[in-house]
């Protein structure tokens, strides 16, 4: 004996409509029906799933090729466009995936730096080297994905630091670029106003000014 599985009502297999509630039973006691129902909605839930793992593994590749191809390729036109190269005195390190970008100062690119500064007197005027930092910062973020920091250092520390298209660090401003600023001043005072070469004031910067 089979029961109507609406309204509970006795019912026999041959049973197409339920006499009492009128359910058509048809669909739901005839095993194959239900076979074939079960089949289809594996076969759409598999169809789902294989589409799914195509889009992610499209995006990993696809992310995979922005950091190893076109993030490097990126990079190395605008450090090369903005002059930061080995040839100038310059040596880069990029990590695409941390979005940083720090240029180290070998001893053409620090002596060419040094002589600005003291042309400058230690002022805060902006020099050439911050034009182009902030040139390499636009190029780079304008397009990839996220925002920089690009970084110029030297042996001692950080010089200057971008973030965006916004500094947010600067030799001029620091302490020490202060304390330099005052020295300046002081020996063209006791020099009887005597240029400065750059071997006499040479930075010394902190990492933690």
């Amino acid at each position: 004996m089979k029961y109507c599985p609406n309204c509970g009502a006795a019912i026999t297999p041959e049973t197409k409509q339920c006499p009492n509630c009128g359910l058509d039973l048809t669909q739901i006691l005839d095993p194959r029906t239900t076979r074939t129902n079960s089949s289809a909605k594996f076969g759409l839930q598999w169809s789902i799933y294989r589409w799914l793992l195509v889009v992610a593994i499209g995006l990993v590749v696809g992310w995979i090729g922005y950091l190893r191809v076109y993030v490097p390729r990126v990079t190395n036109e605008a450090i090369t466009t903005t002059h930061f190269t080995a040839k100038q005195g310059y040596q880069t390190m990029v990590n695409p995936k941390q979005r940083q970008i720090v240029i180290s100062l070998g001893s053409q690119a620090s002596q060419q730096i040094q002589q600005e500064l003291v042309k400058t007197g230690y002022s805060t005027k902006k020099i050439t080297v911050e034009t182009q930092l902030a040139k390499l910062a636009q190029r780079v973020n304008q397009r990839t994905v996220g925002t920089w920091k690009i970084a110029i250092v030297n042996q001692t520390g950080l010089l200057w630091e971008v973030k965006g298209d916004r500094m947010i660090y600067r030799f001029q401003t620091s302490n020490a670029g202060r304390q330099m600023r005052q020295q300046f001043l002081l020996s063209k005072t006791t020099r009887g106003e005597q240029p400065i070469t750059p071997e006499v004031m040479v930075p010394v910067i902190s990492m933690q000014d």
